[in-house]
């Protein structure tokens, strides 16, 4: 009985100076200390723009069951606008077509195929130097036949340099912050570690007049009041840059 007595009393002591042993030569945790400090910096630009012009977006749609038919009402169409854009000063190159589409038509009625005649698109990109001219422009197109206009779209000149001026008044606003700070702190600005942006670009949606129309109540019209008015709108442009500097 003594013998097991004394054999566990030496198998907890041996347990015990593994233990402390083991101890010793754990993980002991370390705080890791950076060579340099920084100082992090945001600040945002914008400026607000009128509308230099307006893109105006006009498609022709016709059918019909003889194809030169449905060609001569395109050339008239396209010559009454033409002449249109002309009375009001609206050069001939600021009309600019595309994706035109010529095209059969078909129907399916009990397995058999019918002919229904052709289907014509033509889209009609017009730019309006004076976006003062906008309404007079809807208007004047009511009496064009088979012209329809898609959307609208608000537009600044030069938009890359307004747009790269203010990105350089935003990162002057961010550094002279960031010397403020580096000063309360009593050390040096250094170079910049890392820099990115965030463009800003407010009410340059284009504006659609096939969803419009979906507000416009049962005759699926707007008046020339209505569609000018989201254009009336000034555009906002901007940006917000963020900034880590170095500090010395």
């Amino acid at each position: 009985m003594k013998w097991l007595i004394a054999f566990i009393a030496a198998c907890i002591t041996l347990i015990a100076i593994v233990y402390i042993i083991w101890g010793r030569n754990a993980y002991t945790p370390s705080v890791e200390t950076q060579s340099g400090s920084t100082v992090k910096v945001s600040a945002s630009h914008t400026e607000t723009f009128s509308p230099d012009e307006i893109i105006v977006l006009l498609r022709v749609n016709l059918t019909g069951p003889d194809r030169n038919q449905l060609l001569t009402k395109l050339k008239t169409s396209v010559e009454g606008l033409t002449e249109f854009a002309e009375s009001l000063n609206i050069p001939k190159d600021s009309l600019v077509i595309s994706d035109f589409s010529l095209d059969k038509s078909w129907s399916w009625f009990k397995g058999k195929r019918s002919f229904n005649g052709f289907e014509l698109s033509q889209n009609i990109k017009v730019t309006l130097p004076d976006p003062s001219k906008v309404s007079r422009f809807s208007e004047g197109l009511s009496t064009i036949a088979d012209v329809e206009i898609l959307s609208m779209q608000p537009m600044v000149r030069n938009q890359v340099e307004k747009e790269n001026q203010i990105l350089k008044t935003a990162t002057q606003k961010a550094k002279k912050k960031a010397e403020l700070l580096a000063k309360a702190s009593g050390e040096d600005l250094g170079e910049v570690q890392m820099i990115s942006d965030e463009p800003i670009i407010e009410n340059f949606a284009p504006v659609s007049f096939r969803s419009a129309k979906m507000f416009a109540g049962a005759g699926g019209y707007m008046d020339i009041e209505q569609r000018a008015a989201p254009l009336q709108q000034k555009i906002t442009l901007g940006s917000t840059v963020f900034i880590v500097f170095n500090l010395e």
